[in-house]
C-alpha cells in the first residue's frame, strides 16, 4: 500500500472496524492471482494464491560496527541492488520491498510450478550472497 498522508482520527477508525466486522462473508472473491492495487478497498477481499520470499542480512549490526560507514554503504547497496535483480527475474514477481536490509517479494503462485519457480529464486539468492560474502 502506497502511503498518503491523513490525519488520525479514532471515531471514524472505530465506524470503519465496525463496516468491515458487520459486512457481508460474501465480499471476498476467489482469485488465481493477487488484484490491482486500485481494486482493493477495505470493503471487499480476495482469496489469493500467492507466496512471498523474505532475505535478510544476517549479523547486519555487528557487520556495521566493523566497519566504517562508506564500507558498510557499499556493502548494503551491492547486496540490496542485487538481490532485487535476483528477484526481478521472477516472471511471478508482484510486488518487491525493500526494509532496511531486508528484500523481499510478494509473487503470484497459483500451480505447484509457480511455487518452484519461488524456490529457485530463493537458491540464486542464497548463491549470489555466498559468494558476495566470500570476498569480502
Amino acid at each position: 500500500m502506497h502511503a498518503n498522508y491523513k490525519v488520525y482520527e479514532f471515531d471514524k477508525s472505530r465506524d470503519r472496524i465496525d463496516e468491515i466486522l458487520n459486512s457481508s462473508d460474501n465480499q471476498y472473491t476467489d482469485s488465481k492471482i493477487i488484484p490491482n492495487r486500485d481494486t482493493l478497498t477495505f470493503s471487499n477481499g480476495y482469496y489469493i494464491f500467492c507466496s512471498a520470499l523474505f532475505i535478510d542480512m544476517r549479523g547486519s549490526k555487528e557487520f556495521a560496527k566493523k566497519h566504517t560507514r562508506p564500507v558498510t554503504a557499499k556493502i548494503y547497496r551491492s547486496y540490496i541492488s542485487e538481490l532485487v535483480a535476483v528477484i526481478n527475474g521472477n516472471p511471478n514477481l508482484r510486488e518487491i520491498y525493500i526494509e532496511g536490509d531486508c528484500v523481499w517479494g510478494v509473487f503470484n503462485t497459483p500451480y505447484k510450478t509457480d511455487v518452484d519457480t519461488i524456490l529457485d529464486t530463493a537458491a540464486q539468492a542464497s548463491s549470489l550472497i555466498d559468494t558476495s560474502w566470500t570476498k569480502t
